[in-house]
């Protein structure tokens, strides 16, 4: 799996307002290339979710928690930088590569108190949005494990012209 961070500028760099148009715009430019996923439904639900995202960035719930797209083989996180950091972040925007081969996704929403009543209504009938925390990146079973047994030693010393 991708995995693929974006930070973005939020208060006083840019409003509420104008950073989730910024998110849900990246979202679904994203999500365009994958030509599998019905790009209607892409677009409706993250329009459904704008103003949570809203609410969220207001509140700087983004900062330390990050809105997560998982659209296989790419995860997406999205954190809102705001207060004095926010003039001085390194912006990447636009369209993630890495969904064009997705067959499906989910986008993971934080729902922190006290607005995470309104936003777990905000999502209840959108399929495609969750406020279920997105499922932890797990590297160890993407990568081998090499075991003494699996190390050929005169391999590696005929490799190594015979030095010991």
């Amino acid at each position: 799996m991708s995995v693929r961070h974006r930070a973005i500028a939020g208060a006083p760099e840019r409003s509420a307002t104008a950073a989730a148009d910024l998110v849900i715009e990246m979202l679904i430019e994203t999500l365009a290339p994958a030509s599998v996923l019905d790009q209607d439904v892409v677009v409706h639900e993250l329009d459904a979710v704008r103003g949570a995202t809203r609410m969220l960035i207001a509140g700087k719930h983004l900062g330390g928690q990050a809105i997560v797209l998982r659209a296989d083989p790419l995860r997406l996180e999205i954190t809102i930088i705001t207060g004095d950091k926010a003039a001085s972040v390194n912006e990447n925007l636009g369209k993630v590569a890495g969904a064009a081969s997705a067959t499906d996704w989910m986008l993971h929403i934080p729902a922190p108190t006290p607005i995470g009543d309104w936003i777990s209504d905000a999502v209840r009938a959108l399929d495609h949005v969750t406020i279920e925390a997105a499922p932890a990146v797990t590297t160890a079973a993407a990568a081998p494990t090499v075991q003494a047994a699996d190390i050929d030693i005169d391999a590696l010393r005929e490799a190594a012209g015979g030095r010991s």
